[in-house]
């Protein structure tokens, strides 16, 4: 009877903490939303093609780029959040709960068939649990309602399959599923050259295994028979995979241009300077100089867990010989370590490939204990697994002391997202004081301003669609936010052509949406031609005005006086007691 309860204990020991990783996988996406803003321009392109019942041929929610070709490859992903949004709206789930549940779901589906992945990888949970739970870790940072979503759990799959076919537990006639998998991939997200990226490495590491099995001399390469040794069956069937891959690629609408989308914010050096998620994660000892002269070092852990498993990686594939069990382990691992290592924005990629590898390697050197020492370390990696889970989820606070679980909650019990920095009220203002067309607001609040208002209100200047745009219009919108001059430059990289009142004329804006803090404010007052006409943070008692929220400026202009009477008198009504727009000029504008 004891062995009976001991067997079923062993077998329910694996689902439990698989369980506990999903879960706290789970936990890490089902969170409100904060500063992120490209889920809700998704959306609006979810809603307008539903609408219209085609896709887009330019560009439709700026008037900059209104005559560009819009190649929109992601149309099914926003289609499905657009539904699943709208579905949520018509439940009491709500409608921003339900899309925040749906991308939670896939991501917890991603780490479940990355744990099942590393299993079949190593044959044993312990370690394969080990490596999921760091995944998910790693991956948080980009956890959001956008088309990416989709493609962390493809690459997955498509790992998935790959190795199993390698380990001979998958017949390579189903592989061939690949290819109407990548016809869908395609359509969902431009990450799909993910899935054709994988299989051309297994195709490279089934040659590298060829060669490498063969006797190598220089005279055999010019021998027939030695280059058909080479081109094993298995290379050819999975090179003949790859190029039906490519060619299920460019079935959706930005076709061969599929693969050069990225070039347009990748091959931008300002672009890659001022997109955080471009820039190499930070190493968690910083170096901090101090007021008296000196320096020290400052222990950061926000990317710690991915540095950590990097190390590991490198560590125990050195003590191993750096010998891994497949060839295209090798170009996988390699290829994202180092893309990882230069753009945090891919550390979910990384966290997918090298889980495998590093599941395998750890089980690898597990092998040289005992049967007793064996059991023991199986147990301890077990344990690790389920104390870092329970502590990303409970004690890990961004910002503090907001930890996964604080903010769990605070979804579940309807906050589903920051209102801060989603400025409904603001968007209203616009809306009902019915303001002339050629409006410019900052880009960083695009998304949103773009879900409100654009196309049917007010089209935007620009926005982040920068493999669309580039930096052209960035680069602008920039120059006006910041009041620069002829020969200013920006981030040390871009210089100004085209003051920011050049722009201004040139585009013919006739209303500005701006945060306080930017410098174009003191630019308008100091030029003239401008009139605030509403500002969405009161002055405090002693007439400072915060450097928060938002102003709006109207063009000086008789053909607008309706407007600029209007937005007063709906001012004057949301604010009764606030000073009038007109009145700020006259107070302080900072505590400093």
């Amino acid at each position: 009877m004891s062995n009976t309860v001991s067997s079923r204990s062993a077998k329910l020991l694996p689902l439990g903490l698989f369980l506990t990783v999903i879960a706290a996988a789970f936990s890490f996406a089902f969170t409100p939303l904060r500063a992120s803003q490209d889920e809700w321009w998704h959306l609006k392109t979810g809603l307008w093609i539903i609408e219209n019942r085609r896709l887009p041929v330019n560009d439709i929610f700026t008037y900059t780029g209104e005559n560009m070709p819009w190649h929109n490859h992601e149309w099914l992903a926003q289609m499905i959040f657009y539904a699943v949004y709208e579905w949520g709206g018509r439940r009491a789930i709500g409608a921003v709960r339900a899309l925040i549940v749906f991308k939670a779901l896939i991501f917890a589906a991603a780490i479940a068939v990355l744990a099942l992945l590393a299993r079949m990888r190593c044959g044993a949970w312990a370690p394969a649990l080990l490596t999921a739970v760091l995944a998910a870790e790693i991956s948080r940072r980009t956890i959001y309602p956008r088309p990416p979503i989709f493609s962390y759990l493809l690459f997955a799959v498509f790992l998935f399959a790959l190795s199993a076919w390698k380990m001979r537990l998958l017949r390579g006639r189903w592989l061939w599923a690949l290819a109407p998998l990548m016809v869908v991939w395609a359509n969902l997200h431009g990450m799909c050259l993910l899935g054709i990226f994988a299989t051309g490495a297994f195709a490279a590491g089934e040659f590298v295994e060829t060669v490498r099995n063969s006797e190598f001399s220089i005279k055999n390469w010019t021998k027939p028979s030695f280059i058909r040794r080479m081109l094993s069956p298995s290379f050819l069937f999975l090179a003949g995979l790859t190029l039906a891959l490519i060619v299920c690629a460019m079935a959706n609408p930005a076709g061969w241009r599929m693969f050069f989308l990225g070039r347009n914010f990748t091959g931008d050096p300002l672009l890659r300077f001022v997109i955080a998620e471009m820039q190499p994660p930070p190493f968690p000892l910083q170096r901090v100089d101090f007021r008296n002269g000196t320096w020290g070092l400052v222990f950061v852990p926000g990317f710690a867990t991915f540095w950590v498993t990097a190390a590991a990686f490198v560590i125990l594939l050195g003590w191993n010989r750096f010998r891994l069990a497949f060839a295209a382990d090798y170009f996988i691992a390699g290829f994202f370590l180092y893309q990882a290592a230069s753009h945090w924005r891919l550390l979910p990629l990384f966290a997918l490939a090298v889980a495998g590898p590093l599941a395998w390697l750890i089980t690898e050197r597990l092998r040289m204990l005992s049967a007793r020492a064996l059991r023991s370390a199986h147990f301890g990696l077990g344990g690790l697994a389920a104390l870092l889970a329970f502590l990303y989820v409970f004690t890990v606070g961004e910002p503090p002391p907001h930890t996964f679980f604080r903010r769990n909650l605070q979804l579940w019990r309807g906050g589903v997202m920051n209102h801060t920095e989603y400025p409904s009220e603001l968007m209203d203002f616009i809306i009902r004081a019915r303001l002339p067309d050629r409006m410019f607001s900052e880009i960083n609040y695009c998304g949103y301003t773009m879900w409100r208002l654009s196309p049917e209100h007010h089209k935007l200047f620009t926005d982040n669609r920068f493999d669309v745009f580039g930096s052209r219009f960035y680069g602008e919108a920039e120059t006006i936010a910041s009041g620069l001059e002829r020969g200013d430059s920006i981030a040390a990289i871009h210089t100004v052509r085209e003051n920011w009142r050049e722009l201004l004329d040139r585009y013919g804006i006739n209303f500005i949406v701006i945060s306080a803090e930017a410098p174009l404010n003191q630019k308008l007052r100091a030029q003239g031609g401008w009139k605030r006409i509403c500002y969405t943070s009161p002055p405090s008692a002693s007439g400072i005005i915060p450097l928060e929220g938002f102003h709006v400026y109207l063009r000086d202009d008789p053909r607008f006086a309706g407007a600029a009477a209007r937005a007063l008198e709906l001012f004057q009504q949301q604010h009764p007691l606030w000073p009038a727009p007109g009145q700020l000029d006259k107070m302080r504008t900072s505590p400093f």
